[in-house]
């Protein structure tokens, strides 16, 4: 039997599901999980170049910054071993904090009198080290996510910080000593309650285990971010990011998508096919001359953030599946981040010179990197990274291993039995003795709805039970609600 609950009843008009879906996946999303919207507003304002009205932002330059988070996050990856996991110690959150406050006071000394270039560029290195703290602990909590989830709240993070932002562009100025060292507190307040309310089957050990360098999804990041800074000039500085438009538009977009796409269509689909062509359509957008500089700004915020959203949920389900470090992974990509978008504008700055239009190069570069993604488009792909055998035998590599083991199985049966990307992603999950509720719950999706993907798992492969399953795929038949199949 599959189920021996009666499966739940949804509406029949399509405006009905989608009404309920949407607000299905609203209810999915616990406060503290938008957390990460309170760090990137802090990172918005305080990169504000109107805050004084003239001069500079509370920090020295942008490129001090991207260069002392570049320096930060590459002194973490090669310290990743002994640095994962980050969240179970103290001292990353209260650092975190000390150093966002520390470095927004400082910036805040125009305020009450003069200050130096070199108080604003201290500024500028305490906010970097801070801000790779803030990066990599979220990054841990998004490594523990089923990819949906990761999705889903990365998203509404994004929406999330575009809003307060905006309300912290109303405020007086007198007010900004005083709630904008809130916001880090706020984020890492937020974050420590997150982690009590990851599904006890969703938690990972996040111990170390060497991987082979990840050099697929490496490939990937460097493109887009090479895209990114290539497009630079294109929109003007007034329109940031983090607070545009164009980033609030798409986030939304992407989570009514995965309210819409809940009870018909794969996730993945949304995954490998649409977030890589919205990157593409929007950022050739954004070069069109026959936009104003405000439609040039939202397309190329929307494109931005589509590749964001895309690579966070690329590595968060690197992380989820396969048990790669957080710490180790999302700093890497911070690492190559920085210099790929320098190469960008560099190479932009060059060719206005040149007199050598941008969308050619642009065109060739993200078909590229598009064409790579739809090679991996799976959630549960490995993108090339492999446990390094030549380490001692452990178990924990045990564990990584046998996982990558289950993964091909399922996918070997999806394949020679015709199931859907949505229905392997329900095998996999009834692999590891989850029940139609807790899979309805991991795929944000009803859970009539997952009763209803199950039952079709089992008419493909022609089986009647979960022992019947549990042979296919080589894992011990154990009690459903007690099983020990390792969790992927």
């Amino acid at each position: 039997m599959i189920d021996d609950e009666n499966e739940e009843t949804e509406p029949c008009g399509h405006t009905d599901r989608l009404a309920l879906g949407f607000s299905s996946a609203i209810s999915r999303i616990p406060l503290p999980f938008l957390g990460l919207a309170a760090y990137r507003a802090w990172l918005n304002v305080a990169f504000s170049k109107d805050i004084f009205g003239t001069g500079p932002a509370f920090f020295f330059s942008q490129n001090a910054f991207d260069l002392t988070l570049a320096v930060s996050m590459l002194a973490c990856v090669l310290l990743a071993r002994w640095l994962t996991p980050l969240h179970v110690r103290a001292w990353p959150r209260i650092a975190c904090v000390g150093l966002l406050v520390f470095a927004t006071l400082l910036g805040f000394i125009p305020l009450w009198g003069p200050s130096s270039g070199w108080l604003l560029l201290a500024s500028t290195v305490v906010g970097g080290v801070g801000a790779t703290l803030a990066i990599l602990l979220w990054s841990e909590l998004y490594g523990r996510l089923t990819p949906v989830r990761a999705c889903l709240y990365y998203s509404a993070s994004l929406a999330a910080a575009a809003g307060l932002s905006w309300m912290y562009e109303g405020f007086k100025i007198d007010w900004f000593p005083v709630m904008v060292p809130l916001l880090p507190l706020v984020s890492m307040a937020f974050l420590s309650q997150c982690y009590a309310l990851v599904p006890a089957a969703e938690a990972r050990e996040g111990t170390w285990v060497r991987f082979s360098f990840p050099w697929k999804p490496v490939l990937v990041i460097a493109v887009y971010s090479f895209v990114y800074g290539l497009m630079q000039s294109t929109f003007s500085s007034y329109m940031r990011p983090v607070m545009s438009l164009g980033t609030a538009a798409c986030a939304l977009t992407i989570v009514v998508a995965i309210a819409a796409l809940g009870h018909r269509v794969s996730f993945e689909g949304l995954y490998g096919t649409v977030l890589p062509l919205m990157a593409a359509m929007f950022l050739l957008l954004a070069t069109s001359g026959d936009l104003s500089i405000e439609g040039r700004n939202f397309c190329a915020n929307w494109g931005r953030t589509s590749a964001n959203v895309l690579i966070t949920v690329m590595l968060a389900s690197i992380c989820y599946h396969w048990d790669v470090s957080a710490v180790w992974l999302f700093g890497i990509y911070e690492v190559v981040t920085t210099p790929a978008q320098l190469l960008g504008r560099v190479a932009d700055g060059m060719l206005i010179q040149a007199g050598i239009g941008v969308a050619p190069l642009l065109v060739v570069a993200l078909m590229f990197a598009t064409l790579v993604f739809i090679r991996e488009c799976r959630l549960s792909a490995s993108w090339g990274i492999q446990v390094v055998l030549d380490q001692p035998a452990s178990e924990r590599a045990r564990v990584v291993e046998e996982r990558a083991r289950l993964v091909r199985a399922c996918s070997g049966l999806a394949s020679s039995h015709g199931l859907s990307q949505r229905e392997e992603e329900v095998l996999l999950l009834l692999a590891q003795h989850k029940s139609a509720s807790e899979i309805g719950s991991e795929l944000c999706v009803a859970h009539g709805t997952a009763k209803a993907h199950i039952r079709h798992v089992y008419q493909k492969l022609g089986i009647h039970s979960r022992g019947e399953l549990f042979g296919l795929v080589g894992v011990d038949d154990a009690d459903e609600k007690g099983g020990t199949a390792p969790t992927v």
